[in-house]
């Protein structure tokens, strides 16, 4: 705990960050079978920057202080409040006291909200807070995740069980509120400095177990996981016909080295496997090629491309796209059978592995009549036909009501475009996603959409820089 003592005019400023720490284990194994264990703790800072003075306030007037920042920044995923309350372990009073000790010539605090200074009791020498979360546009008091009331409104003391939240994030980062106070006098109050202790209390909320997707079962479906190969999170679905999605673009980046503890790949996979097309194989891993905008030009080659921006709605998916994409080749780590050497180029046949994370899949599909490919259940699901691939105004549902539900909720499925030839198309427009399922020596099958009309396998050069999405394996 860190504590910083300020002298003011008025009063006096403490910043006081408390920390709660959430405890995550892990062993690692010796020859010894002893095992050694660690405590990864969310951390939160608090700062404040300038004085809460009232300058020059004469008897009879009302006047507000200058506004303060108060700076609240956490790294727990689960966010974090600020609060505050007024008081020290020596001035256990919320009065400003004059000198801080005179019991006679003081300001009590407000005890009920007041909509402006003019509303403080002009009989008795008065004082209260307000905030702000709009950077100025709306001052406030009282309990932010409440319904906090216009104006002002006295503090509890520091030993209070209930301190007044100022802002209560969901999310990890840095967030800001601006802190004054104001004051009213009576006609005949003695002149001289009045001074009390103000507290900001910053408490980092625990952060939940982690989910590796890794290691996940089915019964984890619907929570947040992270992928263990670079510690991005993806939000996922358990859907009514069992099947489990990630419903966030895969994003895993160029350059990353790709192995069966870790991937939708097998041992056999990576022992039979050749390096070639611009994926590499280093020992027991096979390495994706770096991320660039140059290719999506050569069905024989992977290529990767991270946008480096994430969007959680088809108007983020402009140039230079949203999320990650992938060829082909990149998406099915070379588009081969099970021992790792032999070309898939066949239609409607699946490829042996894939960019997923280990126990996920990239989902398969058939042209044709068919109810058992994951593209075709999903389509089945949201009110399709095994007998129809290809939604659109002619079928029944129409295209736009089977878009209509993958781009909702849960399975928020982006018009994300898609990249050939280094350059960008349809962000925004189209969605293309691949699946794991050959069409051609030249071509591979995946999912096409935009607004009016759903491709459940539709067949498309392997060049093609598309989304991926995995699945969940049985």
């Amino acid at each position: 705990m860190k504590i910083i003592d300020k002298k003011i005019i008025i009063l006096g400023a403490l910043l006081s960050p408390f920390l709660f720490f959430n405890h995550i284990t892990s062993a690692l194994s010796y020859e010894s079978s002893q095992g050694i264990s660690f405590t990864l703790n969310p951390s939160i800072s608090v700062t404040v920057s300038g004085d809460l003075t009232i300058a020059n306030l004469t008897p009879g007037d009302y006047k507000d202080s200058n506004s303060i920042t108060v700076t609240a920044n956490s790294n727990s995923i689960a966010g974090y409040s600020l609060s505050s309350t007024v008081g020290s372990s020596t001035n256990t009073s919320t009065e400003l006291r004059k000198d801080g000790v005179d019991t006679t010539n003081k300001f009590s605090s407000i005890t009920t909200n007041k909509a402006s200074l003019s509303n403080f009791d002009d009989s008795t020498n008065t004082w209260g807070y307000s905030y702000s979360t709009d950077s100025g546009t709306t001052w406030q008091s009282g309990d932010i995740t409440g319904t906090p009331a216009t104006g002002y409104n006295g503090l509890p003391l520091y030993t209070s069980s209930s301190s007044i939240k100022l802002i209560n994030s969901t999310t990890s980062g840095s967030s800001s509120v601006l802190f004054k106070i104001g004051a009213r006098t009576t006609t005949n109050q003695i002149a001289g400095e009045y001074t009390n202790v103000i507290n900001f209390i910053g408490v980092a909320n625990p952060n939940p177990p982690i989910v590796y997707m890794q290691n996940a079962t089915l019964a984890d479906c619907g929570k947040d996981m992270v992928d263990s190969r670079d510690n991005t999170i993806y939000t996922t679905a358990l859907l009514e016909n069992g099947q489990c999605w990630m419903t966030k673009n895969l994003d895993l980046p160029g350059g990353t080295r790709l192995s069966s503890a870790d991937t939708d790949v097998t041992d056999t996979y990576i022992e039979g496997f050749t390096t070639g097309g611009n994926l590499t194989k280093e020992g027991n891993t096979i390495v994706l090629p770096a991320s660039s905008t140059t290719g999506f030009d050569d069905d024989t080659k992977a290529f990767v491309y991270n946008s480096g921006r994430t969007a959680t709605s088809d108007s983020g998916c402009s140039a230079p796209g949203c999320f990650s994409y992938y060829s082909w080749l990149a998406a099915t780590l070379g588009g081969k059978a099970s021992d790792g050497s032999t070309a898939v180029t066949a239609d409607n046949t699946d490829t042996a592995a894939s960019i997923c994370p280990k126990g996920w899949h990239l989902p398969n599909t058939r042209s044709g009549t068919n109810d058992t490919s994951d593209f075709r259940k999903l389509m089945i699901l949201l009110g399709g036909s095994s007998a129809i691939q290809t939604y659109d105004s002619t079928t029944t549902p129409t295209g736009a009501t089977i878009f209509n539900d993958l781009s909702g909720t849960p399975l928020s499925f982006l018009r994300a475009g898609y990249y050939r030839g280094s350059t960008f198309y349809d962000g925004g427009g189209r969605g293309y996603y691949w699946s794991s399922t050959s069409g051609s020596s030249t071509g591979a099958r995946g999912l096409d959409f935009n607004s009016t009309y759903v491709y459940s396998a539709g067949n498309y050069y392997r060049r093609g820089g598309f989304s991926v999405r995995c699945l969940k394996s049985s």
